[in-house]
């Protein structure tokens, strides 16, 4: 959670970033973390207003909240930002104000900061949450924008989603929910009952006389081979039945 609000109702931990005097009075970061949820404070060393725990889910998390004001000097925004990130244990999730725009995150527009901030993400091969939905609404002028962005690293990405509460909470940030996926489904999602298969009929329907030298690019060649294995999988091979939560692959 964003915000300098040191309102914590009892059954939650409050970790928060002091602000520094040359930053003004605006600003700040914190984390509440419920007291069930094993956790541990990471010591940062970093200029950027950050703050960060490690907590264990159904695995170890590192959750680390930032925010960097409009008018912050971004010279050297990008060491900074890799001097945090080599601070924090993977998997990581980097969530915050950042003050940055740019169509990677499905803004309309880009600035300086969500140039510098797209380079940083690419770099370091971090996946980004935000699904388009607008973060911010700007009373000024009545536009929305992206402002508010949730990185990850790769590994888990697809262990949680990501949406935008409809409704503010008298703010000008609208509330970001990001949940733990429920695995309890996984294993009701279909199967392929391989010592049932039809290998003969597979045989067939894969018997082709196709060379390399009909395909103009390799992506198109290993697009047309997925196709053919697919098609002549869902004929021959049978599964057991639920719903997909996946698109499955014979092998």
């Amino acid at each position: 959670m964003l915000g300098q609000n040191k309102v914590c109702p009892r059954e939650y931990l409050f970790y928060h970033n002091e602000i520094q005097e040359h930053e003004g009075r605006h600003g700040g970061c914190a984390l509440k973390v419920r007291r069930d949820v094993i956790h541990n404070k990471i010591s940062l060393q970093t200029n950027l207003q950050a703050i960060a725990v490690q907590m264990h889910l159904k695995r170890a998390y590192t959750i680390c909240s930032i925010y960097l004001p409009p008018n912050r000097d971004d010279q050297n925004l990008k060491q900074e930002l890799d001097y945090l990130i080599d601070q924090l244990p993977k998997p990581f999730f980097l969530l915050g104000d950042f003050n940055g725009r740019h169509p990677m995150w499905e803004d309309i527009i880009s600035n300086s900061r969500g140039n510098e901030i797209f380079s940083f993400i690419k770099e370091k091969e971090l996946a980004v949450l935000n699904t388009g939905a607008p973060t911010h609404f700007y009373v000024q002028n009545g536009t929305l924008s992206s402002i508010d962005i949730s990185l990850c690293t790769s590994e888990c990405f697809l262990d949680f989603s990501w949406e935008v509460m409809d409704e503010g909470i008298g703010i000008d940030h609208f509330p970001i929910v990001i949940k733990l996926v429920d695995e309890i489904a996984a294993p009701r999602s279909p199967r392929w009952v391989i010592d049932k298969s039809n290998w003969a009929l597979f045989t067939v329907l894969t018997l082709l006389e196709i060379y390399a030298d009909n395909f103009p690019t390799v992506e198109e060649a290993l697009e047309f081979f997925n196709k053919i294995i697919i098609d002549a999988s869902n004929k021959s091979i049978p599964r057991t039945t639920g719903p997909f939560t996946r698109k499955l692959v014979p092998w």
